[in-house]
């Protein structure tokens, strides 16, 4: 039987509790796309034993092929079509919130029709 497994990469080793205003965004997610792993982020068991024997594609981001590495393979296929789109935003600064409050109010509106910037 087929199947395709989708598995998100293990944790980058960035600092996403400082607050930033809209504006920052693109230059926050440059610096998260390019964050290497942290140190002790590892695949469990149950994944090394599945990938083994699968045919494993990754995105260009870093966090996405060493990911692909600590489970002991190389990827098959690195292809940015695997890359998560940038959130829309707005450019304003007036308010500060932390980039995980600015993603789920991206994903909200976005769901709503709003796609300024993203």
């Amino acid at each position: 039987m087929n199947r395709i497994i989708l598995v998100r990469h293990g944790e980058p080793d960035v600092h996403i509790s400082e607050k930033i205003g809209g504006g920052e965004i693109p230059s926050f997610l440059e610096t998260y796309n390019q964050a290497p792993l942290k140190s002790d982020s590892y695949p469990c068991e149950k994944l090394l034993d599945i990938v083994r024997h699968a045919i494993v594609c990754c995105s260009t981001l870093p966090r996405s092929v060493d990911s692909a590495r600590r489970c002991g393979v190389s990827p098959d296929l690195i292809d940015p079509i695997f890359c998560e789109s940038i959130p829309s935003h707005f450019q304003s600064n007036l308010i500060r919130l932390r980039p995980k409050s600015w993603l789920l109010m991206s994903r909200m509106l976005w769901l709503a029709g709003f796609s300024l910037h993203g």
